[in-house]
């Protein structure tokens, strides 16, 4: 078919209105909709790609996950000694102590009241008959349920006379429940009112301190 000058001026007369010419279908190429998101431009890509998204998105909120509960679950090592905790690990308190000095017959045994305080400091008082003030000093931890502790007392004679002082050493061992602790040895020096040393005597175990009760049996009132 063979087209002359005067058929393409009719067709282009014809056509003059409108805005576009009309491509038959088939050949055009379709306008792809961009994707929404992230998430659907991976799930319009190659299945093993889409699988191995996803796979790492989920390993990173499990990951999240696992450090938040870690945060939340944190405490630091004081709030872990609060308590029980404290119990277990630390001599804070008061304890009541069988001190294993020999005895005579018909003598009382000797006992002492010892009160460990969390800033490191301790008094100490007991049933002797010595003219002595009440044992000051201090204690620490040395290793797993192990602590040191020593103390001063002034010695007076009868007649309220400072005469000297005692100082006394030991290392104490904190049973695993945490209700009483064994002396495992230490030694005394004892020295005069100026100073000077007098004796220094090893001491051996033979002590014992237990936890001392919440609530003293007080006698039933009237």
């Amino acid at each position: 078919m063979h087209c002359n000058a005067s058929h393409a001026r009719t067709f282009l007369g014809s056509n003059a209105g409108r805005s576009f010419l009309k491509v038959p279908f088939g050949v055009a190429h379709r306008r792809q909709r961009r994707p929404a998101n992230r998430i659907e431009a991976n799930m319009n890509s190659h299945p093993i790609s889409t699988a191995t998204s996803l796979a790492k998105t989920s390993r990173f909120v499990l990951l999240s996950l696992a450090a938040a509960l870690s945060l939340a679950s944190y405490q630091p090592v004081g709030a872990q000694e609060n308590g029980q905790g404290t119990r277990r690990n630390s001599l804070t308190g008061n304890w009541y102590v069988a001190t294993g000095v020999p005895v005579q017959p018909g003598q009382i045994p000797l006992t002492a009241l010892q009160t460990y305080f969390d800033d490191g400091n301790l008094m100490e008082e007991s049933n002797s008959t010595a003219i002595r003030s009440l044992g000051h000093g201090s204690w620490k931890r040395v290793g797993d349920r192990h602590f040191r502790r020593t103390f001063l007392t002034f010695r007076f004679d009868a007649s309220r006379n400072f005469t000297g002082r005692s100082e006394r050493l030991a290392t104490l061992e904190l049973s695993h429940d945490g209700q009483t602790f064994t002396n495992l040895g230490g030694f005394i020096n004892v020295y005069d009112r100026a100073g000077n040393l007098l004796s220094s005597q090893v001491t051996g175990p033979g002590e014992v301190g237990a936890r001392f009760r919440d609530e003293l049996p007080l006698a039933p009132g009237p």
